[in-house]
């Protein structure tokens, strides 16, 4: 599985920050919209009751009602019942559960063929230990209506603001993360050319992708500074040790060619002059790197081929002739 980019990754962490707590922040306020509702049905239907109970009269044991009494007003049903429950003024709604008790002074929700009503009690006495009970009832079908149609949008749209939050995420994020791709995108052309003379662009805003071009140019001359001197040495070195390589390859050369030698020091010269061959072949392969690293185009000499004579060579031959017409055998060993 491919890795995500940090790109990816930030627009994915902050879009879900800002999921959990949306959704927490509108949980929250359906919530509270629901208890407001709730409360202000509750102080509505208390008023209401209240008010009702105005239009009653009491006189010795019984009571009687003003002639103008409405049992309805504003979504609200008021009846009339005795001590003993029974209705006596009023019409009860339809689907309201008609058993439901009496309690006095305290607002409820009850349930009655799925749908949600609101009731307040409020118990009048009179006369000989007489009560009369003033029941005011209302639907709250209206509150759950709202809050069932504000959850299914809230299920639709949602989801979509969701992702148009993190659509506008991911293209700030890009837009600020610009920068980065532009300082990756020229590391990666100063590394694949090898040129290490070559510098980031340094953004216009000193923020912190100012300071990070700025460090990497500091690495790329620190690096430029020691590749060149290494390249530098790497030349000196194998210039100097050219001559001084060629010299003991020929006069290995030459004491090989020298029959009053034994078997013995031959084979000891052999070894000398196969290890003198080799630390050339290197020395070369040396040098041609070093001049390939600075721009320099030729041919390197074939390390295998007959070396060309120098004068030094000529004068030891002739120091060679002389040491053996006078001792016979030389010594190996060349001073």
């Amino acid at each position: 599985m491919k890795q995500l980019t940090i790109k990816k990754k930030i627009t994915l962490w902050y879009t879900g920050i800002i999921a959990v707590v949306l959704g927490t922040i509108l949980v929250l306020v359906l919530l509270f919209v629901d208890k407001v509702g709730i409360s202000a049905t509750e102080e509505e239907i208390s008023a209401a009751v209240t008010g009702f109970s105005s239009n009653i009269n009491f006189q010795d044991d019984s009571f009687y009602l003003d002639g103008d009494t409405e049992f309805y007003d504003d979504g609200i049903m008021f009846c009339i019942y005795d001590k003993n429950g029974r209705l006596l003024y009023g019409t009860i709604p339809t689907q309201f559960p008609e058993e439901t008790i009496l309690k006095s002074n305290t607002p409820r929700m009850i349930t009655g063929s799925n749908r949600k009503w609101m009731i307040y009690d409020s118990v009048y006495t009179y006369g000989d230990d007489e009560e009369m009970w003033v029941r005011g009832i209302t639907s709250v079908h209206s509150i759950e209506l709202f809050m069932q149609t504000s959850e299914k949008m809230l299920l639709i749209v949602f989801p979509l603001l969701i992702i148009l939050i993190g659509a506008i995420g991911y293209f700030m994020i890009k837009r600020a993360l610009r920068q980065v791709d532009l300082i990756c995108d020229e590391v990666e052309n100063i590394s694949n050319g090898k040129d290490l003379s070559k510098r980031l662009s340094l953004p216009k805003a000193k923020d912190e992708l100012y300071e990070l071009s700025e460090k990497f140019n500091e690495m790329f001359e620190r690096l430029e500074f020691s590749f060149e001197k290494e390249r530098q040495f790497t030349s000196d070195v194998s210039h100097e040790l050219r001559t001084p390589v060629a010299v003991i390859i020929s006069q290995c050369e030459y004491l090989l060619e020298n029959e009053n030698l034994s078997a013995e020091d031959k084979e000891e010269i052999a070894v000398i002059l196969r290890q003198a061959k080799r630390m050339s072949k290197l020395t070369s392969e040396m040098l041609m790197i070093a001049r390939n690293e600075q721009g320099e185009h030729y041919l390197l000499e074939k390390l295998d081929a007959p070396m060309k004579e120098i004068p030094f060579e000529a004068a030891m031959r002739k120091a060679y002739d002389v040491k053996l017409a006078e001792y016979g055998k030389p010594d190996l060993e060349l001073s």
